[in-house]
């Protein structure tokens, strides 16, 4: 089997992998990510057609399911074939014909801080707010629902796409969760705004205008989890 360590723990992993006659590839079956949220966020950007195995050398988060000190008893399952795939949804944004994934969230965010963006959310052609005057929006899949989507008002949820107000001034903060086949839209009315996905330093800077369509993605990130 092909690993790849990737995130800012891989140290304390590397002799493990090693030790267990493991080829490292640019083109792994195995990647090992071994941090905290952003190493899997990166390993899902960087290498989203490989297994993911979440580590992490101290507390285990909330999606970290294997800790340092229990990765060679986990890798020696997976060899034996004992883990199952545990599969979850990728958002796509599409934006005049550009292409952004996203495991946790897409955001569209005020590009100056004391400018607000107005803008429309449409979902399947409904506009579902109005017109809204904040800092942006945030389109967030249910593995990224616990993350950045709740800082800005959103709360947890198992199916679906959630859809979160960032710091709107002219309404409450509001969200929604709308079934996993929408097509969402979202235009800019005034003002300008950065398009952005996760932890990707890449980002897109949207006009008065322009409209983002975001959606489920074909892809899906397969975790791995071992069995007891």
């Amino acid at each position: 089997m092909k690993i790849k360590l990737v995130g800012k723990e891989k140290k304390y992993f590397r002799d493990v992998i090693i030790n267990k006659h493991m080829t490292t590839s640019t083109k792994p079956d195995l990647v090992v990510s071994c941090g905290g949220d952003g190493s899997i966020l990166y390993a899902a950007r960087k290498y989203p057609d490989a297994m993911i195995l979440p580590t992490r050398k101290r507390a285990l988060g909330r999606k970290t399911f294997t800790s340092c000190y229990m990765v060679e008893k986990v890798l020696k399952k997976i060899l034996a074939g004992e883990y199952r795939i545990k599969e979850e949804l990728m958002l796509q944004a599409k934006f005049k014909g550009k292409k952004m994934f996203a495991l946790n969230e897409i955001q569209i965010h005020t590009k100056r801080p004391t400018k607000a963006v107005r803008f429309k959310v449409y979902v399947d052609g409904k506009d579902i707010f109005g017109e809204v005057v904040g800092d942006g929006v945030v389109v967030a899949t249910p593995f990224g629902s616990s993350a950045y989507y709740m800082s800005v008002g959103g709360r947890p949820f198992k199916k679906g796409i959630g859809i979160a107000l960032n710091n709107p001034h002219n309404m409450k903060r509001e969200h929604k969760v709308v079934p996993e086949n929408s097509k969402i839209k979202i235009k800019i009315f005034r003002q300008e705004a950065w398009l952005a996905s996760d932890n990707n330093k890449k980002m897109f800077v949207l006009k008065k205008g322009d409209v983002v369509t975001i959606r489920k993605s074909k892809k899906k990130i397969r975790f791995v989890k071992v069995l007891p």
